[in-house]
């Protein structure tokens, strides 16, 4: 086979391709579809090439185009991805995938989340994200190379940056690459956009008395829309559903309320106490809930979950074109661990769902960055 890296390819990666008995040439200039090495070109590896592929050339060279990518895709598309995983406080890791017309939005064919400690450098997690992305290269390699590596669509969401956006915090960086990352945790995030005071949120076990209102969320288009099934729900059959969920104890179903008032719902469903693991849902039932309540009723949720119900793991399902609940998912933690094909009906078509879950380490990991960014804690005179 005929490979073309590009980027600045160092001579033992190149190395690791021949020994494929491939020929492999690199460039690190800009590639046009003109450009006449295409014409001996079979397969496009990149990785830390800084030019955009043209449309043609994606097209071309469609499932036999991959890009490296030093961060956790969907976070970090685009330039400097691990400086923004500080000053954005997201997930950290690794991503291998397709190209395609867009920037870092092509299928996933392998990831790996990365975790560092607070001490260390942008050059020293920088470089081992480089030697651990290579080592991640060189397991899939011979997979992708015979066209045997499965590959996942990327969830929506996620963010994106492009070189001059860095420009605005580049004094945050007096220390340049050897500034310690501890500096630039969560700089960048919006700390005005959300302002809810962790003690006015609270959650509660379902009773009777919200028989009448839960039923009036769960026929709401708005919550309708994204469960698995599209028909309104009457009074006779919400009424069995709602007794048996207080009745079965492998169910748990909490009430979200701010200053007392209700506002959603979080469930557990199908508790497991053999592994400890169950499937979690959510729905937010007021619209006028106060900005940021719904991040508020994860954190409380998945509180409860790991550390009042003791759950080892915790899944959710989410139907594919639920943009809002894949970002919840994501922002709480969670990781994309499948993606079901043609998995539910809705409306009379066949609709995809991706599959996410969140792991009790990790919980214990990530709730930190969740509660400053989720919570404004009144001061003690308040």
């Amino acid at each position: 086979m005929r490979i073309l890296g590009l980027g600045p390819l160092q001579p033992h990666f190149v190395d690791f391709l021949r020994s494929f008995g491939d020929d492999v040439q690199t460039m690190e200039t800009p590639l046009t579809e003109e450009s006449p090495i295409l014409a001996t070109t079979d397969f496009i590896i990149s990785y830390g090439y800084r030019h955009i592929l043209k449309p043609g050339i994606i097209r071309r060279f469609r499932h036999h185009a991959i890009n490296l990518h030093i961060s956790l895709l969907p976070w970090n598309r685009g330039a400097d991805p691990n400086v923004w995983s500080w000053l954005e406080d997201t997930p950290k890791g690794l991503t291998i995938h397709y190209m395609d017309e867009g920037v870092d939005t092509g299928d996933i064919l392998v990831q790996r989340e990365m975790t560092f400690s607070p001490d260390e450098t942008l050059r020293s997690t920088y470089q081992t994200l480089s030697d651990s992305i290579e080592v991640l290269f060189k397991e899939i390699w011979p997979h992708v190379r015979t066209g045997a590596q499965s590959c996942f669509p990327q969830p929506p969401g996620g963010s994106s940056h492009r070189v001059r956006d860095l420009k605005l915090y580049a004094s945050l960086m007096a220390k340049g690459w050897d500034t310690p990352v501890r500096e630039l945790i969560g700089r960048a995030l919006p700390h005005t956009a959300l302002s809810i005071r962790r003690e006015a949120c609270h959650l509660r076990p379902m009773a009777e008395q919200d028989s009448e209102l839960i039923l009036r969320w769960r026929n709401s288009d708005r919550v309708r829309q994204y469960m698995y099934s599209d028909e309104l729900i009457g009074p006779a059959r919400h009424r069995a559903w709602f007794e048996r969920m207080l009745a079965d104890p492998k169910n748990a179903y909490l009430v979200f309320e701010v200053e007392g008032r209700p506002l959603g719902l979080v469930y557990f469903n199908d508790i497991d106490r053999t592994s400890d693991r169950c499937l979690w849902g959510f729905y937010r039932g007021e619209l006028d809930a106060p900005r940021g309540s719904g991040l508020a009723m994860g954190f409380l949720g998945l509180e409860y979950g790991f550390e009042r119900l003791g759950l080892r793991k915790i899944g959710g399902e989410t139907i594919a074109f639920n943009h809002a609940a894949i970002r919840f998912h994501q922002t709480l933690g969670f990781e994309q661990e499948g993606y079901l094909r043609e998995h539910v009906m809705k409306k009379g078509v066949p609709t995809d769902a991706f599959l996410f879950a969140l792991r009790r380490q990790r919980w214990l990991t990530v709730k930190p960055r969740l509660e400053r960014l989720i919570f404004h804690f009144a001061s003690a005179t308040v």
